[in-house]
Formats: C-alpha cells, structure tokens, sequence
C-alpha cells in the first residue's frame, strides 16, 4: 500500500509544479536534520505543506511496520509532529491548508481539537508549539517539522530542537525539517552554519524573486518597506544582523578575509591584544605590517596602513585565567618573537592571584622566553564609541586583513550590535570580547581622535 501511495504522490507532487529550492526541500528524504530558509513569498509554507504529506504517507514508524507483518494492525502508519511558534499558529495557518491538500488527495481525516492531532489512514499528526519545550516529550516519532523557527527566542528555540532530537527515533531514517525567515544570526544559523559539521545537516535557500508567479507590485512593496539590509533577509534569506544597529557596520567578509592564510612575520613585532574577560578569555594576535611601519608618527592616519590578524585565542570555562593565557601563548608564538602588549587597561587592577595584577603576571610569565617583551597598555580605556570608531574607520578604509580561521573576531565584527539605549547587546555572552581587544589595539596604534 506505501508503494502505491508513494506513485501516486510523486505523480502529484512533481518537479515541474515546484521552484528548485522547494523541489530541493522536498525530495531530499535522507538527509537528518533539513532547513529551508527563504525570503517572503518564495513559498517555504508551501514546501512545508508538501514535505509534511511526503512522511505522513512515506514515514512509518518500525513498531508499526512489524505490527502490520504480524497482522496485528492492517497496514503501516507514520507518526509525527508539526510545530509552530504557538498552538494558535498551527491551528490556523497549517491545519486547514494541509487538511484542504488532504481532501485533494481523497485521504480521509479527522481533528481532535482538544489534543490537535490530525488522524489519517496513513498517521497521526500532532501539533505542537514551542512555547513550551519542557512538553515536547513521551513520543517516538518518524518525522517533525517546525515552521517559522527563528521567530521565538534564540534559546528556547535551541531547546526545542535538542528535545526534538531525542524524539526521532521510530525509524533508521528520521527527519527532523525546519523552515523560516532569517531573523537574524538565530538558532537556524547556529545550527545549519556555525555547527554545519555537527550531524547530518543541509540549509536549503530560497529567494522572493525565485517565485516567477509573484506579481511584481509585491517585490516593489518589499522594497518599500525595508532598507538595504533587511531585503538581504526578506527576498534573498541571507542571515544578516537584525536585530539592532550593528556596531561594526563597515565589516565585509569578502574585503576583510584574507584570500589564503597569513602566517606570522617573525622579523616584525608581534601585537598581543588582551580582554580580560574571565569567559571567554580572549587575546587576539596581530601585527602592523604597515608600508611605514618604522616611520609612524602618533595620530597621523596614512593611507599605507595594514593590519593583520593572525591569530587568536579563547578560552573558555570559569577558571580561565592570566597563567593560562601565558602558557597558550608561549605554545603558539616562537620564541624569537618580539612582544607588544595592548589591551585592557583593567588589568592593571583586577586580580587573578591575590599578589600581582594580570598584567604583571603576563609580563612576568613572558619576559623569560621571547626575546623581549614591551608595554603599550594604557592607563585607562578610550570611550567605546571612539573605539569602535576608529575600528569602523580602517574597516572601511580596507585597513585590515583577517585570517579566515578567527572565528571568534569575525562572528563579533557581524554579529556585535547595539541595543535602542546606544549600549552594547551583551544577551550572547559569547560576543563583545575579542572585538573589545582588538578595538584597544587598533586605537592605541591608529586612533583618529586627538588624544
């Protein structure tokens, strides 16, 4: 009975009737963990529409396989979930469209209201919402789909997915499939980017203008209503920072990214840039490779100036400290170095030991093995808008060259923004840190303000 069906639907549900990244979506049944991430009107809720129906008739679960060898049921049923950011979402944008495409397809159904579950010949669904993830338990499921992920908190939504994973797991070949608007670097690009190697995994795009059927008075709407930036996110389904005004507005990976690595040059000095942060502890390993480098005069910005970041370093964990950062230094950097500290000027009085300042125990730890060791610390911090700034400055002066590898960096550089009060956005407390250190470097060196 599965066999037929499954001709059946694909007479249906061919190439021919779907824009590529839709057909991407749904036809790809092997890969674990699937996202498709779209502009407006591109036809994601359709796609999810489709891919739903796919397990609901493709998807049995193995109890009920083995069940129905037995005699025990009549055929094979699959069992899944659809979730929404609230109940209401799936009561009212997925229960009735996919209930019409059921009635297309002359498959019977009924709806339980009070348990919102769609009961078919072929399976159950359940919807769910991400409300509350501590609920989404007790099931053995073949399938869940999730639509508009990014829409609900970052955390929750991170929640929602590791409950959903221990679910799957009713069949060899489970999918778990998410659809969304990037809103932002949230927990689809988390999951789908920044943990892209992490399982199996594929992210799916789609943009407004790959829907040839929309009329063009809506691509012009769009275009009235968003700036620059957000119709990155809302026609093309770019992840870009939304949420408030970025801090580093002239970061652009394609200019910024070194082509190829940049290898430390030992005859200049090295530029070690600390924030003294306790989690992450972070330091950033750069170096001046400006044309004039010798000749510089304090305050005088010339056009020859070049910045290389070649490294850095987090740490992580409570008890991350100065002593650490030491030993990780000495075990990356030769020891025929010349060392120039910048950084926070907090390190002259936060204590990491109860005898000595973590600048005293940085320099105290490095002097004995490279071959010499010099302050450019200062006495207190610059304001943070000069510092960022002067960042933004040599950024959109193309200034500055980073090795590809420094994740951390390049991750603050996008995604480091301001709230509506004018301060940082310190809700990630991954971020802020290496750009801090790196922004003292970079003013110490190159300020553009009088000081």
């Amino acid at each position: 009975m599965t066999k037929l069906v499954f001709r059946q639907f694909s007479k249906i549900t061919g190439k021919q009737l779907y824009w590529n990244h839709q057909w991407e979506f749904i036809k790809d049944t092997k890969t674990r963990n699937l996202a498709l991430v779209c502009g407006f009107g591109a036809g994601k809720t359709f796609a999810f529409l489709k891919k739903t129906l796919y397990h609901l008739i493709n998807s049995p679960t193995e109890e009920s396989i083995q069940k129905a060898e037995k005699g025990i049921i009549p055929y094979p049923v699959s069992a899944g979930w659809v979730i929404y950011p609230t109940l209401k979402d799936a009561k009212t944008i997925f229960k009735p469209a996919f209930c019409e495409i059921l009635d297309e397809k002359g498959i019977n159904w009924k709806f339980n209201s009070e348990l919102g579950r769609i009961t078919t010949d072929y399976g159950t669904i359940d919807l769910k919402t991400m409300e509350e993830p501590d609920k989404l338990v007790s099931a053995n499921l073949s399938y869940c789909g999730i639509d508009e992920f990014d829409i609900v908190n970052t955390d929750k939504a991170l929640l929602v997915y590791q409950k959903l994973l221990g679910r799957l797991r009713a069949r060899e070949d489970c999918q778990l499939y998410i659809t969304t608007t990037p809103e932002g670097f949230k927990a689809t690009y988390q999951i789908f980017v920044e943990q892209a190697e992490r399982g199996s995994k594929k992210l799916i795009k789609g943009k407004t203008q790959d829907n040839k059927a929309l009329p063009s008075s809506f691509i012009e709407s769009l275009k009235d209503l968003y700036d620059e930036k957000q119709l990155l996110a809302y026609m093309s389904g770019e992840f870009v920072n939304m949420k408030y005004q970025s801090a580093y507005r002239f970061f652009d990976r394609e200019k910024h990214l070194a082509k190829s690595r940049v290898d430390l040059n030992i005859s200049l000095k090295v530029n070690l840039c600390f924030d003294f942060n306790v989690e992450p502890y972070c330091v950033a390993i750069c170096q001046d490779t400006s044309v004039f480098n010798q000749e510089k005069q304090q305050n005088i910005i010339k056009h020859e100036k070049s910045i290389k970041v070649i490294d850095e370093i987090i740490l992580k964990g409570v008890k991350s400290n100065s002593f650490d950062v030491v030993a990780e230094i000495i075990g990356r950097i030769p020891k025929e170095a010349n060392i120039e500290l910048y950084g926070d000027a907090s390190g002259n009085s936060h204590k990491t030991s109860a005898i000595s300042t973590d600048w005293e125990i940085i320099e105290q730890g490095l002097e004995p093995y490279f071959r010499s060791v010099e302050s450019a610390v200062e006495r207190s911090n610059p304001p943070i808008e000069h510092r960022v700034n002067t960042v933004n400055y040599h950024l959109r002066k193309n200034h500055i060259e980073i090795n590809p590898h420094c994740e951390f960096l390049i991750n603050d550089l996008e995604q480091v923004s301001y709230k509506e009060n004018g301060k940082f956005d310190t809700s990630n407390r991954m971020l802020t840190h290496i750009s801090d250190a790196f922004g003292y470097y970079i003013y110490k060196l190159f300020s553009i303000y009088n000081r």
